[in-house]
Parts: structure tokens; C-alpha cells; sequence
């Protein structure tokens, strides 16, 4: 059980690291798109849409990230 523990607090570690804001917007994006996908049936054109919500959630959190080096927040 402690191997099963320290394996997932690992995993939760190395996925979420520093900026739970990125992987809970990766998710919700995921999650979007899984139920568009499956109520209207387009599944080509969404993998272009969650190519680019993870660059819209990776380039926001840069953004704030910078902005809270450079002394604004």
C-alpha cells in the first residue's frame, strides 16, 4: 500500500508540479471536448481545437507567471 501511495503522490507531482492552474485547464479542456465530440460527432476538426486550448492554458499561465517576476500581479 505505501508503494501504491508514493507511486500516485509521484504521478500527481510530476503532473501538476507548480501549476495546478495548467493541468486542471488541460482537464477541463479534455473534458470539453470529450462531450462535443461525442453529442455532435466531429471528431477531426476538435483535436485542432484541444491542440489549441493547451497552448491558450500554457501561454496564460506564462503570462502570469512573468507578469509575477516582473512585480505585477
Amino acid at each position: 500500500m505505501r508503494f501504491l501511495r508514493r507511486f500516485v503522490a509521484f504521478w500527481i507531482d510530476f503532473i501538476v508540479g507548480d501549476a495546478w492552474e495548467v493541468a486542471a485547464g488541460v482537464a477541463l479542456a479534455l473534458g470539453t471536448i470529450a462531450v462535443v465530440a461525442h453529442s455532435w460527432g466531429g471528431r477531426h476538426a476538435l483535436g485542432f481545437a484541444l491542440v489549441a486550448a493547451v497552448v491558450a492554458v500554457t501561454w496564460v499561465a506564462l503570462l502570469r507567471a512573468t507578469g509575477a517576476a516582473r512585480g505585477r500581479d
